[in-house]
């Protein structure tokens, strides 16, 4: 079985969910629920972007952690510099590697990009520094350039890379395509960093360990800019299920990593959010709990006691007599199909209706 790693970026892409803010007790408690969780990496934030940054990495830092510790930077020295100010061990260097961002956000041109990402790693290397290289916008590069790019990255010492779909525009397809034809001209591991922008990110994550890479980049229920990161919770049932990937995740602190994080954030779970939301494992229709009380297989992908969860079932407008059954069975009524005629099934689905 082939180990994929999660690096987990809910307190930096994570953080940069609107109207969600971190204080640096909050980052505690979720790096110490990651930790919990068993989380191989973490990326704890942007030590240059703020002293209040600053001081939250450096909080960080003092827990000393199992997991590895990552701090985020553009490709500037100075930006390395406060990262290793503030402790950091292991830096991701950012730099745009498609034409729209390299002309007209950086005014610059790809000759620029190379030679700069040549003299920082350069300089990260020289302080001893683990480095993972990102390629922003990734999905929208010309593939020559994005492979010459991580190629020199490999070249001058980086660790690792990481190909950005900033703009969440790939679908699975793609992104195996694209994954698939960087690994061919690397041996260092290759990162996959998604958006949700068109709601595949989860699918392109997983498309991308298909195809070679070697971490997925997720935050806590999909947490991050506009639409969000893939969500840690939802690709790791996915490589736990596949049985083809080993992760190092204890599955059964899952839910409560992401009810921490809901309630630090104010994120609520939607009831019909995959994996930990509320209706996951709750059966109304009257098929279905049947079914659910002969073999839980027929109606559910995986059992809920991995994630420590229980199945409920209820009873409403579509439930049938299985469901009453079950549910005045909990409460001590011994009765079998003969004792519930189906008339008065009927009459309680009236009464809710």
């Amino acid at each position: 079985m082939r180990k994929i790693f999660f690096d987990d970026t809910t307190l930096r892409d994570g953080e940069q969910t609107p109207g969600v803010i971190f204080r640096i007790n909050d980052k505690l408690k979720i790096v110490s629920a990651l930790e919990k969780l068993n989380v191989d990496e973490i990326e704890a934030g942007f030590p240059a972007s703020g002293s209040y940054a600053m001081k939250s990495f450096e909080a960080i830092m003092n827990l000393n952690p199992r997991a590895r510790i990552i701090a985020f930077n553009r490709c500037k020295i100075e930006d390395i510099e406060k990262s290793i100010s503030a402790g950091a061990k292991a830096v991701e260097i950012s730099l745009p590697v498609s034409d729209i961002h390299i002309q007209k956000k950086l005014n610059k041109d790809r000759k620029w990009i190379i030679e700069n990402l040549k003299r920082v790693i350069t300089y990260c290397k020289e302080k001893e520094l683990y480095v993972s290289v990102g390629g922003e916008d990734s999905s929208r590069a010309e593939p020559s350039f994005l492979t010459r790019y991580f190629k020199t990255a490999q070249e001058y010492g980086a660790d690792r890379v990481r190909l950005c779909d900033t703009v969440g525009i790939l679908n699975p397809f793609n992104t195996f395509l694209l994954v698939s034809r960087i690994k061919k001209h690397l041996k260092i591991p290759v990162e996959f960093h998604g958006h949700n922008d068109l709601g595949m990110v989860t699918a392109n994550t997983f498309a991308a360990v298909e195809a070679g890479a070697d971490y997925v980049n997720t935050t806590i229920l999909g947490l991050g800019e506009r639409a969000g990161n893939c969500p840690l919770e939802e690709i790791a049932m996915i490589l736990f299920l596949s049985k083809k990937y080993h992760i190092n995740l204890i599955l059964e602190y899952i839910t409560e990593v992401c009810n921490i994080l809901s309630e630090i954030s104010g994120f609520k779970i939607p009831k019909n959010k995959p994996i930990v939301g509320g209706n996951t494992f709750c059966h109304e229709s009257g098929m279905h709990a049947d079914g659910i009380l002969k073999n839980p297989q027929l109606y559910e992908p995986f059992d809920p006691e991995i994630l420590k969860r229980e199945r409920k079932i209820t009873f409403g407008p579509t439930s049938g007599r299985a469901n009453l059954l079950y549910l005045l069975g909990k409460n001590g009524a011994n009765l079998s199909k003969k004792d519930l005629p189906f008339s008065v099934v009927e009459k309680l689905k009236y009464d809710i209706v």
